[in-house]
């Protein structure tokens, strides 16, 4: 039979002393999950696998602070447990695609951060105001100075056997061309046609002759080119590895007990010395 309920049927009444406090506010937030005991064993049946390839899946409603309980739940269970060291992703030099993990003590990953990232800002300063300065001007100045002159003395070199042997090297957009002399100015086309067999034969043979030494002259001035390159580069080198190697003391000082970290360090100052145009204004 149903019975009709008044008001005060439909009304419970709590004690307010029964709680122990004034409001929520006093109250300690709970620090473990209620109510999933078959979840919290299986939590912590994963969690003492040791082996590694095992991986836990917690699923729930969105909203029901899953995500929370579960961070909770571990930090009270990692505060008995060792403290895992720290690992660093570095960049591979020889295998862009593949980065090296660095394994370090716990905390110590934060300093080699730190210190790798003001060491390549430094080196992005220093290493251009090492080019600016004038000892670096003056080394690039005398090495340039000095290839020009043998240069130079290549090009005196070939104009006077050109007098020697009755010609004048002229540049043209083909290139330098010999051409004959004749009572000190250079021989026309026609005069040239005008004269016998046998002396037109024989200012070719010169010609040729002079010619052939023009073209080794040709390839010790590119050779000579080259070599200033070599020589600038190898004074960019010079110049770059004292500025990085005193910025790298700190650094190699402060992790001299882990090769892996002075490994890369190594690797990453000769990338840079690979790459100097990047650092220079």
């Amino acid at each position: 039979m149903i019975k009709a309920l008044s008001p005060d049927k439909l009304r419970i009444s709590c004690n307010p002393d029964a709680f122990g406090c004034d409001s929520s506010m006093g109250i300690a937030p709970l620090q473990s999950i209620i109510g999933q005991t078959k979840a919290l064993k299986a939590l912590q049946f994963g969690l003492d696998i040791s082996n590694k390839g095992f991986n836990i899946y917690v699923s729930g409603a969105p909203g029901t602070g899953k995500k929370t309980a579960v961070k909770r739940y571990l930090q009270e269970i990692a505060k008995n447990k060792p403290t895992p060291p720290d690992w660093c992703y570095v960049n591979n030099f020889q295998e862009s695609y593949r980065p090296r993990a660095i394994s370090l003590p716990a905390g110590r990953g934060r300093v080699f951060k730190r210190q790798v990232d003001r060491f390549v800002e430094a080196a992005r300063g220093d290493i251009s105001k090492a080019f600016e300065s004038e000892e670096y001007v003056a080394k690039r100045t005398n090495t340039i100075k000095e290839i020009q002159q043998q240069k130079e003395n290549l090009i005196t070199r070939i104009n006077e056997r050109a007098q020697k042997q009755g010609f004048v090297i002229q540049p043209t957009p083909m290139g330098l061309v010999t051409i004959p002399v004749k009572d000190n100015r250079p021989l026309t086309e026609e005069e040239f046609r005008a004269m016998d067999k046998k002396e037109q034969n024989s200012i070719r043979r010169k010609q040729k002759t002079l010619n052939e030494k023009m073209k080794e002259t040709g390839r010790q001035m590119m050779a000579m080119e080259r070599k200033t390159q070599e020589m600038i580069e190898a004074l960019d080198r010079e110049i770059a590895s004292y500025t990085l190697d005193n910025l790298l003391e700190e650094p190699k000082e402060s992790f001299r007990d882990i090769p892996e970290v002075l490994g890369f360090l190594d690797e990453m100052r000769n990338d840079m010395l690979d790459n100097l145009s990047l650092f220079r204004t």
